[in-house]
């Protein structure tokens, strides 16, 4: 609970405070929640819905807003924090007012090995982004052990399953049991059951935690996205990633060369995959032009994120000199001195030096993403040649 409530500080996702002086080894003493359990909400929803309205009403509560914290939230605790509420059915979530919520019966947290958790968001992200070529292959390497079938027959098989809960997510008046993350999933398991694969254990630990979401969110907000609300997480995420990179700008600057170890971390997410597929069973063959382009890719990627550091030092010096906001104690006594060294200039000419740093970052950033998707299409056509 305590490091729930620490990892969750900035979220509209509350956990009740422990008492330590007061528990024992067989007594939890918390702090008490003024709210109402969402099992209450689907009683009343039954029970007496113009009352459940009013309360609604009277304490500000949008259950669409509720719905999308708590998936996000889910999202944040797996894969931002590897630390997650396991148990997240309607007994152990209270709502509050402002469409805040609570979450209590936090003795099923739990974690995932960091290859698991990397594999587990890769495989999450192609599916937001329906790449999902891709996600087959992230998903064979999920499975303890792969059978001695044709991988691209069951390739295809899961790719059709995926295709067909992407239309059926934008159905708004499909239940939602049709058409959730637990439904995909167990359409899923039933094609790598019928080729036999290994019990893929690396999903058991979220497997829970996905179906009490879901029962959550079918309660909450049953013609929720599950596409578009991924795809947001996911752009959110990369706008905390950036935002953290300008924070600790000045520290990074000072070490400038330790930017380099940026490249295998960029370029090791898609080459986890690759290679371990590889040595379990020989299904794509990679040739020389994809190698190539993974390493263009891998410097653009670095030449993109060294735009976005001298356009945060730009921006302080900037700050420093025309807006006189004292920055030197951030920047320390070298970038202080590499700051002043700059020539003098007008507003003009720093508008300009600030549209080429955003002209390269972008194309940069394009290139990278351009000869990613390249990478990964000429290995999709080795392996259809090989077949």
């Amino acid at each position: 609970m305590e490091t729930l409530d620490k990892n969750l500080q900035r979220e509209p996702v509350y956990v009740p405070r422990v008492f330590r002086k007061y528990c024992r080894k067989r007594v939890l003493v918390m702090e008490f929640i003024q709210g109402a359990l969402l099992s209450d909400l689907v009683a009343m929803r039954q029970n007496d819905p113009q009352r459940l309205e009013a309360w609604l009403q009277a304490n500000n509560i949008e259950l669409r807003k509720v719905a999308r914290r708590l998936f996000h939230s889910t999202l944040r605790q797996v894969f931002a924090h590897n630390f997650f509420h396991g148990d997240m059915n309607t007994t152990n979530i209270i709502l509050l007012r402002d469409s805040h919520i609570a979450v209590i019966e936090c003795r099923s947290a739990g974690s995932l090995e960091v290859e698991s958790l990397k594999k587990q968001e890769l495989f999450l992200r192609a599916l937001s982004e329906r790449e999902y070529v891709l996600a087959a292959e992230i998903y064979f390497l999920l499975a303890s052990r792969l059978p001695r079938v044709d991988l691209n027959t069951v390739k295809e098989k899961l790719m059709r399953v995926w295709r067909v809960w992407e239309t059926r997510v934008h159905i708004k008046n499909l239940p939602y049991e049709q058409k959730s993350l637990t439904f995909m999933t167990g359409q899923v398991n039933r094609v790598v059951h019928d080729s036999q694969f290994a019990p893929l254990w690396s999903f058991t630990k979220l497997t829970c935690t996905w179906v009490h979401l879901d029962n959550a969110l079918g309660v909450l907000a049953p013609e929720l996205n599950y596409l578009n609300q991924l795809k947001l997480y996911y752009r959110n995420a990369e706008r905390r990633e950036n935002f953290s990179k300008l924070f600790h700008l000045p520290s990074r600057m000072a070490s400038a060369l330790a930017a380099l170890q940026q490249v295998p971390k960029r370029t090791s997410e898609y080459t986890l995959f690759r290679e371990a597929l590889m040595r379990r069973q020989a299904q794509v063959v990679q040739g020389s032009a994809s190698k190539l382009d993974a390493i263009i890719a891998a410097g653009f990627a670095f030449f993109s994120f060294l735009s976005l550091v001298v356009g945060g030092f730009l921006l302080l010096t900037f700050s420093m000199r025309y807006l006189h906001i004292a920055l030197e104690p951030l920047l320390g006594r070298q970038l202080s001195w590499l700051a002043h060294r700059l020539p003098v200039m007008g507003l003009g000419a720093w508008l300009l030096l600030f549209a080429a740093v955003g002209f390269l970052f972008g194309f940069f950033h394009t290139q990278k993403k351009r000869f990613e998707r390249q990478e990964f299409g000429q290995q999709d056509n080795s392996a259809a040649s090989e077949t």
